[in-house]
């Protein structure tokens, strides 16, 4: 079998909330409370971010809405289905109002009730890499109408967009940053989707490595603790990771997974 290498280093920051049950994926939750609209303005510390000037591999690329242009149609469309494809504990300590939790994979099972002609904008908090990910294979399942969320769901809620949250907003959150370099046989793989999953609740997030195999990987995380198992995986085949790994230091650089 081919040899997969992938060189990460991880620094982990704290900061608060809590995770609670699983939210269920067709029907948004009953918020403890709901977040309106409060006269949005640029944040001082978080920058909005651009699309990926590069297509996905398969060379499908995703149409991408600005927050502001989201929050209009919000307001206007009709047909319109905003989905969370983050993982559902994330979901379910807060979410863009009237979002459904729809992680990947896309499960035909879970899209019965949407119609194909359904206006959709999908979003996670990558900004937006996950989302597109979520985009291609919704439009391979007949959807023609998918848009993503360019800035992601932090911006979102930077800015006091409508949201809804848990009544644990407050509790525990960590955020996490896991950046290496993908290589195979010894050479980089540029260009290439890199999934790193939170084994324990499910939790996701993807980014594609730049031409010299470079990535790096942005977490806001529910429920962590020291020595969880994250695994990570190069395919939307999310059963069998390359390799699992653990980590408690704030900087743990050098980590070396192989795969034979």
């Amino acid at each position: 079998m081919k040899k997969i290498v992938v060189l990460i280093g991880c620094i982990l920051l704290t900061c608060c909330s809590n995770s609670k049950s699983e939210a269920n994926s067709k029907v948004s939750p009953k918020p403890v409370a709901s977040v309106a609209v409060l006269n949005p303005k640029p944040s001082a510390t978080y920058k909005a971010q651009t699309q990926d000037p590069e297509t996905n591999e398969s060379g499908y690329k995703p149409h991408f809405m600005k927050a502001s242009e989201v929050l209009k149609s919000m307001k206007t469309r009709k047909n319109l289905y905003i989905f969370d494809v983050r993982g559902k504990i994330s979901y379910d300590e807060g979410h863009i109002k009237t979002s459904l939790s729809k992680p990947l994979p896309m499960d035909a099972k879970n899209l019965v009730n949407i119609p194909k002609d359904a206006h959709i904008i999908t979003y996670c908090g990558c900004p937006h890499h996950l989302s597109s990910i979520a985009a291609e294979q919704l439009s391979k399942m007949g959807y023609k109408d998918v848009h993503v969320l360019d800035e992601g769901y932090w911006y979102w809620k930077d800015h006091k967009y409508p949201l809804e949250i848990s009544s644990s907003v407050l509790a525990k959150l960590t955020e996490m940053t896991v950046a290496g370099v993908l290589m195979k046989n010894g050479k980089p793989m540029g260009n290439t989707d890199i999934y790193m999953k939170h084994l324990k609740s499910g939790q996701l997030e993807a980014e594609k490595t730049d031409p010299n195999g470079k990535y790096k990987v942005h977490f806001h995380l529910y429920n962590y603790n020291k020595n969880d198992e994250f695994g990570f995986f190069v395919s939307s085949d999310l059963t069998n990771p390359l390799q699992k790994f653990k980590t408690d230091k704030k900087d743990s650089v050098g980590i070396i997974v192989k795969m034979k």
